[in-house]
């Protein structure tokens, strides 16, 4: 495709050089021909000397009270000098509006305009509104008021003021914030921009009565605490502000510190650290980054505020003007951000505005686009003709450029062949992963040894395409490898007749089994195979199954191919052989600890026996029986076998150390299932109980005989005299086992107590 955009733009740049003269004169003559039609089309607005005021919230240099004082400007005539138009700032954003400021402020103005009398008052935004409600009376009494860029306007602030009119402004957060998440879906995080600025306490306000609509379905962070500084490092920090986030910028004009910024300073200073959309509701941060939203447009505001300000230039009365409510705010979008976000035009709402489009278009029509449609097509028919002048040296080129396509299309499908073969190899490799992955899903399952390689030799097989696949082991000697599974029928007939090889002998296991390397070996035609019946190996793979470095056993793979094993293919068979190992000593691991502790149990069941047997020969009652009251000790009476006679075991380890029997009457009925488990579950912590009970009586034996024996010890050693040491001895065994007559005999000499 983009060699083929390369031709096209080679035939599109063969324009003669007299064609480009030619279109030049054209189009200054259109240009010429436009602007005399607007000079002709001009009509200025007269009036007679009126003097209009406008007076603004904030400082010239402020982007928004710039835009404002545009729009007003917008309305009336720059060359009708009759109108004498005053502009004053009172510079309320970098300067606290203190009531005591406030009165400063008055009282300049009431020095300096007391000889000049004013036919409108254009206020801008709320300080310069709510300064004119309080000092209009005393400053301008008789002169009416147009207001513009009021925030959270209400009808009741102009009571008693009849002579307002003016225009409200109000900020739609919540169509931007709709808009935006529709036009992101995958947004799951909520980024908030604001300060504590006077309109930044106006626009929480708004936000803490829309957010509870979307908290409960995204995450929403707000920013308005802190510098400047903290809030950008903040916002650095959060690299997750990706595609699944967007930025609703309000403002930041003053921070924790008190320090003044413009809207685009801050923005400025922000967005470089913002990946995600920003959004917004002012006009000011449009071409900076912003891609848009419900705007808030200033140059609206002072448009509408200017044409109230002719009507009442006009005559018209200010109280026939009403206050327009509804501020001119609509949908306004940078291209630039919505091409970087991958925006199209076609996703916005209708009569959405678009900035920074760098199309041709046509602002408005007039007569004079008549005669510059009708020079065009003189141009046109200019164009064609010396195109057709220049027509056989198109042609040529056109032929150069098919020879060229030729040669294009050859090279293309060389490499569409190379692509299909690299295509058919990474399928080729994906298949093969497929299938050792298949042979270890399937193998993963099987704890029998010799069931799990019959499993892999055959799931090789099929998986693969191999003939004959077997596993060898070494014997308990480790000289000998023993055939222990195969997949073809010939390989199933050895492993029957007990097949196996000396490691010493030249066949391709015992190699492998000797070095613990793999082995390919290909185009073989062996009589040893035609021997064994495997004549049709071509190709054999030997791979060693090992564990930690130590050769077990080996993996031996027959192929009727003579090139048979690719790399995918080993590398395959060594991800399955791997397994396979792991499988075979986890197996070997278990089979030996399944056979010590069937020891460990057989000597413990032979433990238990012996001790009950010396229970019971030094218990002198064999048997309790419970009367119906309580259980008393009698002898063991064997009675016959009746059906509602029952009888259970009490077992440890496999060791019979006593029974419970339990008879009903003829009359009663048989034994529920209920019962015979509640019985079985009985005698079960019976025998539980009664070896607790022996273990505790030997621990309590064992720890009286040591508690004893340091007490002798302990009084033997109070004394150094030999005599008193031995006659303390034997006094202490004599009292403690309660012996009366103990002899001590040392050398030729006696000593003897009582």
């Amino acid at each position: 495709m983009g060699i083929v955009n390369k031709l096209d733009r080679e035939r599109t740049i063969s324009i003669p050089k007299q064609t480009l003269i030619v279109l030049r004169i054209i189009a200054v003559m259109v240009l010429l021909f436009v602007g005399a039609d607007l000079l002709v089309s001009k009509v200025s607005a007269q009036t007679d000397g009126q003097r209009v005021l406008i007076l603004n919230s904030y400082h010239y240099g402020f982007s928004w009270t710039d835009t404002v004082v545009g729009g007003i400007l917008s309305v009336f005539d720059p060359e009708d000098y009759n109108n004498e138009i005053y502009i004053e700032y009172m510079d309320a954003k970098r300067f606290e509006p203190t009531p005591e400021f406030l009165e400063n402020l008055a009282a300049l103005y009431e020095k300096k305009y007391q000889d000049v009398e004013f036919d409108v008052l254009i206020s801008t935004d709320n300080v310069a509104f709510e300064f004119l409600r309080q000092y209009k009376t005393r400053l301008f009494p008789e002169t009416p008021v147009v207001f513009c860029g009021v925030n959270s306007f209400s009808a009741d602030s102009l009571s008693g003021h009849s002579d307002f009119t003016g225009v409200a402004e109000s900020t739609d957060i919540k169509a931007t914030l709709d808009l935006a998440l529709e036009l992101h879906p995958e947004t799951s995080q909520i980024v908030i921009i604001n300060d504590k600025t006077p309109t930044g306490v106006a626009n929480r306000e708004v936000l803490d009565e829309i957010l509870p609509d979307y908290t409960s379905r995204y995450s929403v962070m707000i920013y308005e605490e802190g510098t400047i500084e903290q809030i950008r490092t903040a916002l650095a920090t959060l690299s997750h502000l990706s595609q699944d986030s967007l930025v609703l910028y309000l403002l930041i004009n003053r921070d924790s510190t008190g320090t003044f910024f413009t809207f685009e300073e801050s923005f400025d200073y922000i967005y470089p650290v913002i990946s995600a959309p920003i959004y917004s509701v002012w006009d000011f941060y449009l071409g900076r980054g912003m891609v848009g939203g419900m705007v808030t447009s200033g140059h609206l505001q002072g448009v509408s505020a200017g044409e109230l300000a002719q009507r009442i230039l006009a005559g018209e009365s200010v109280g026939d003007i009403p206050v327009q409510i509804e501020s001119p705010n609509r949908y306004i979008f940078d291209y630039e951000a919505l091409r970087r976000f991958g925006i199209s035009t076609t996703q916005l709402p209708p009569g959405s505005e678009i900035v920074n489009q760098r199309e041709i278009w046509i602002a408005q029509r007039s007569p004079g686009l008549f005669w510059a449609a009708v020079i065009g097509t003189v141009a046109l028919i200019v164009v064609i003709t010396f195109q057709q002048v220049y027509l056989n040296r198109q042609q040529r080129t056109e032929l150069e450029l098919r020879k060229s396509n030729r040669e294009l299309n050859e090279i293309r499908s060389s490499l569409e062949e190379h692509i299909a073969e690299r295509t058919r190899d990474a399928e080729r490799r994906s298949e093969l992963l497929k299938a050792a992955a298949m042979v270890s899903r399937e193998t993963a399952a099987v704890r029998d040894v010799t069931e799990l390689m019959d499993l892999t030799v055959n799931l090789i097989s099929k998986q693969f395409g191999f003939y004959h696949a077997a596993i060898f082991l070494f014997d308990d000697s480790r000289s000998s490898l023993v055939l222990k599974s195969a997949s073809s029928d010939i390989g199933v007939q050895l492993v029957a007749q007990g097949f196996m090889v000396q490691i010493e002998e030249s066949l391709l296991p015992c190699y492998v089994s000797r070095t613990g390397e793999l082995r390919v070996v290909r185009g073989l035609e062996s009589e040893i195979f035609s021997k064994l019946g495997l004549g049709q190996t071509r190709s054999e793979l030997g791979i060693p199954l090992q564990i930690r470095g130590r050769v077990i056993g080996v993996l031996d793979v027959h192929s009727e191919a003579p090139d048979a094993f690719t790399g995918e293919d080993i590398e395959a068979l060594e991800t399955i052989t791997e397994q396979l190992s792991l499988y075979i000593e986890n197996a070997r691991l278990l089979y030996e600890s399944q056979e010590a502790l069937k020891e460990l149990d057989r000597r413990y069941g032979t433990q238990i026996t012996h001790a009950w047997q010396d229970i019971r020969e030094k218990q002198r009652i064999s048997a309790y029986r419970y009367t119906g009251v309580e259980a008393e000790p009698g002898e063991l009476v064997i009675q016959e076998d009746t059906p509602l006679k029952l009888e259970s075991s009490i077992e440890l380890h496999g060791v019979n150390v006593g029974s419970i029997i339990l008879e009903r009457d003829t009359h009663q009925k048989s034994w529920t299932p209920e019962e015979l488990t509640l019985v079985e579950t009985v005698s079960a912590q019976a025998g539980l109980a009664l070896e607790y009970a022996r273990l505790l009586d030997e621990t309590q034996q064992r720890a009286e005989r040591e508690r004893i024996i340091g007490e002798i010890s302990s009084r033997m050693r109070e004394t150094l005299d030999l005599d008193t040491i031995l006659q303390t001895a034997l006094r202490e065994i004599g009292r403690t086992l309660a012996i009366s007559d103990i002899e001590v005999r040392m050398g030729q000499g006696e000593v003897s107590g009582e």
